[in-house]
């Protein structure tokens, strides 16, 4: 049940990052530790204080949609669709759920742009007594719809001799809070073939249960199309926006979290202290003599203790090269592959 294909396997890991780098917000403060690491002999208490300053300017996902914007700002037109009252209340309610053709298209872009492919499903409401033609289909409004699906929600699937999608299986999980019990996770498979939509699910009620090999089926509805209702939608390789600028996307976090590192120490007083050797023998080391030494908390992986100390401004010297040289080009160049 669990199974992936092996490009799934190899990809979703970095299908999740460009999720990450397009969303932003808590999404990545969540999985800011993936993105932030740690120095040569850093302690818990300097990287966890790294952490708290944690920062993204999604410049990214802001490119991503304002050229959807730009793409889908020209007025739009469908050819072959017909003007009946089902495509009049297709165009208003591509999804299902009221949302516009316009509005649609621009999170099919916007999904191309970041992931390179993705798929749509053609569903339509489950009728709650027997339906025997088409025209009874019409006369209760049980419309197809769309649905939009992102690579790493398809975990498995099969392509025929003609290079199309013969089956997939979708897999999603969602939390369930009930009045008088624990969260739980339920946990959802949807097979998809060219007769049948079969659906599994599993709830989990302990995070550290682990999920039996064996899932209830719970339901399965024959959907007669004769072929399987899923239509995968690919971009040519070199208009793949989030491959283009993924790397270029990291730089600017790594750089810029750095930059607000240094920024935050700017000014900050530190002791210095003079290096010296008041040692009643040459080869005797403070700590010989039981000296007790203040812990000091700095981001150096050593200090050296002297005698005498002095006090000294961090001036931050590099915060106008990094923000006026580096990251402006950076943002520049994210901007041109996006647009490019």
């Amino acid at each position: 049940m669990i199974k992936k294909h092996p490009n799934v396997e190899k990809n979703i890991e970095f299908w999740d990052t460009l999720g990450d780098l397009v969303e932003g917000g808590f999404r990545l403060y969540e999985k800011r530790r993936c993105y932030v690491e740690r120095r040569p002999d850093e302690e818990d208490v300097l990287y966890n204080k790294r952490l708290k300053k944690f920062v993204y300017t999604n410049i990214l996902g802001d490119a991503i949609r304002d050229f959807v914007v730009k793409l889908t700002s020209s007025p739009m037109y469908s050819k072959g669709l017909g003007d009946d009252d089902f495509w009049l209340r297709f165009r208003k309610s591509v999804n299902g759920k009221n949302k516009k053709r316009k509005d649609f298209i621009n999170n099919l872009f916007k999904m191309l742009l970041t992931y390179g492919h993705c798929y749509v499903f053609v569903d339509k409401p489950t009728p709650k007594g027997i339906i025997r033609n088409r025209l009874e289909e019409r006369l209760q409004k049980i419309d197809p719809y769309c649905v939009l699906y992102k690579p790493e929600d398809i975990i498995d699937y099969g392509i025929d001799d003609n290079d199309s999608i013969s089956w997939v299986k979708i897999y999603s999980k969602k939390t369930i809070s009930l009045p008088t019990s624990v969260y739980s996770v339920k946990h959802s498979w949807v097979y998809i073939d060219s007769n049948y939509i079969t659906t599994y699910e599993y709830l989990q009620k302990n995070k550290d249960e682990e999920l039996p090999r064996d899932i209830s089926r719970v339901s399965q509805i024959s959907h007669k199309n004769n072929r399987c209702p899923v239509l995968k939608l690919e971009l040519p390789h070199e208009l793949w926006t989030g491959n283009n600028a993924f790397l270029k996307s990291i730089q600017y976090l790594q750089i810029e979290n750095g930059w607000t590192d240094t920024a935050s120490l700017a000014g900050y007083i530190q002791r210095i202290f003079t290096p010296s050797n008041n040692a009643d023998s040459p080869n005797e080391t403070y700590e010989g003599r039981n000296i007790e030494i203040e812990d000091v908390k700095s981001s150096n992986a050593h200090i050296m203790i002297g005698s005498g100390f002095e006090f000294k401004e961090a001036q931050g010297s590099s915060l106008k090269t990094l923000s006026h040289d580096v990251l402006d080009k950076i943002e520049r160049q994210i901007k041109s592959i996006v647009s490019s």
